[in-house]
């Protein structure tokens, strides 16, 4: 197992998984910024420079791979298909790549009606989730190619009259999707609460602020885990209450969670694999005197 993230300082890094619990952590700080990491199940890394905002592949072997047009930050990547082949996006951008880095091919995300798409993520179906521009909107959608046409559907706001928007799509490996909303707090100082919404690759969606009875839910990372499809994020209720959303019902991260360490707190789960492995951020140690760590939470069946 793979996971990318910042330590050290807020340096990019790579953390390898033994099956045997064993974890090797590798400083990328000199050759990636720490934001907007992505990696693979073949351990490439998609990012981009510390000075630069070029997407570039960081392989295995320490090569930095530049994608062809790129000009975003952001660039999401899936996994080798059975010939070695995986796909990456930023923006208006797909690419294919070998897993030795080779570039094989350069797509802007268009349709035939000459709508652009903007992807922020891809599963290994080759399914996009991201943004359809309808003028200067940006509107919720998934893309996918059906033989060389590109096909846009767009998602529809559940709860217009609360949701204002979404900043940010995700998209699990059976085709459901996860949207960063917002709600404006309603405060003289203004700001948002974060209202995150799931749709459901059978159609239907979830509110997560409706369904937890609070304002403040933020979905961070989506799954397909065993054929059904799990939610990680955090909600506020007095506190931060990091939570695992699965099969219509939600789990409280912290009483769920043990390790060789006192945990005092878990308040952010931010991805989740297909394996149900999450990536979280706690406290350990003592009320006065605590670390500020991360951490994964490995599903142990009952």
């Amino acid at each position: 197992v793979y996971v990318v993230g910042k330590a050290n300082g807020s340096r990019a890094c790579i953390w390898t998984i033994d099956a045997d619990g064993s974890v090797l952590a590798e400083d990328l700080g000199d050759v990636l910024y720490d934001n907007g990491l992505d990696v693979n199940s073949a351990g490439i890394v998609a990012g981009r420079p510390p000075d630069d905002f070029a997407p570039v592949l960081l392989l295995p072997n320490g090569d930095l791979v530049n994608l062809p047009g790129g000009s975003s930050p952001r660039v999401r990547i899936n996994n080798p298909d059975g010939i070695g082949v995986f796909q990456a996006v930023s923006e208006d951008l797909l690419w294919d790549v070998a897993a030795d880095g080779t570039v094989l091919a350069t797509t802007v995300l268009v349709d035939a009606a000459g709508t652009h798409f903007f992807a922020t993520d891809i599963n290994d179906s080759g399914v996009m989730a991201g943004f359809e521009m309808q003028g200067t909107t940006a509107v919720q959608a998934v893309a996918a190619f059906v033989g060389a046409e590109l096909v846009i559907t767009t998602l529809v706001n559940p709860n217009p009259s609360v949701i204002t928007g979404f900043a940010d799509m995700e998209i699990s490996g059976g085709g459901d999707v996860l949207g960063e909303g917002s709600e404006p707090a309603g405060t003289e100082w203004g700001g948002v609460y974060p209202r995150s919404v799931i749709w459901l690759a059978d159609g239907g969606t979830v509110d997560l602020g409706a369904e937890l009875n609070v304002r403040h839910a933020d979905g961070t990372g989506i799954a397909t885990v065993n054929g059904s499809v799990q939610c990680t994020g955090k909600y506020y209720k007095r506190d931060l209450i990091a939570f695992v959303y699965a099969g219509g019902s939600y789990l409280d991260l912290q009483p769920a969670s043990e390790g060789v360490r006192n945990w005092l707190e878990i308040d952010h789960a931010g991805g989740i694999n297909s394996s149900g492995m999450i990536c979280a951020r706690g406290k350990v140690g003592k009320r006065r005197d605590y670390e500020l760590l991360g951490c994964m939470l490995i599903p142990v069946a009952p």
